[in-house]
């Protein structure tokens, strides 16, 4: 059984438990405006209109409401691809494992001159992953705790 909730004040919708938010100028909300609440179970539905007098949700709401969370569920999706394969995240992944290691490098680290040399060759690589890896996609960088993979296999590994 699928449920639906569309909760017009909160300007959400929820499948089964997941939640999508509508964004604040959604025309599509203007045709709800005397509906506090419709919940959906599979194809029928019940209407909570703000005057307070429950009804039955007409076949076109339930499509209603059905159509919209799957439109916003694929922006959503979109939206995620298209983040995943942007440069801008993986220079921002990578600026993190630079930060992490900053301390590394300072004048007055702990660190042996080999292990410190380790990190400089680390971080290079890290700042040269935009060169050197600009002929593949940027969703085919990932990373972990302190390494990063490219397609799959590891290429840059934190010294330990």
């Amino acid at each position: 059984m699928t449920h639906y909730a569309l909760n017009v004040p909160d300007k959400t919708i929820v499948k089964d438990g997941v939640g999508l938010r509508l964004a604040s100028n959604d025309t599509w909300l203007n045709d709800y405006s005397s509906i506090h609440a419709i919940q959906i179970n599979d194809s029928s539905g019940e209407v909570e209109p703000t005057s307070g007098e429950n009804r039955s949700a007409t076949e076109e709401e339930i499509k209603a409401v059905k159509d919209k969370y799957d439109a916003l569920n694929k922006a959503k999706e979109d939206a995620e691809t298209s983040w995943q394969n942007n440069w801008d995240r993986v220079r921002l992944a990578r600026n993190h494992l630079l930060l992490d290691t900053d301390w590394t490098v300072m004048t007055d680290s702990p660190l042996s001159n080999d292990k410190k040399q380790e990190y400089i060759t680390y971080r290079s690589n890290l700042r040269n992953i935009p060169q050197t890896y600009s002929s593949n996609n940027a969703k085919d960088i990932e990373f972990g705790d302190g390494y990063v993979s490219v397609s799959g296999s590891k290429k840059i590994i934190k010294p330990t």
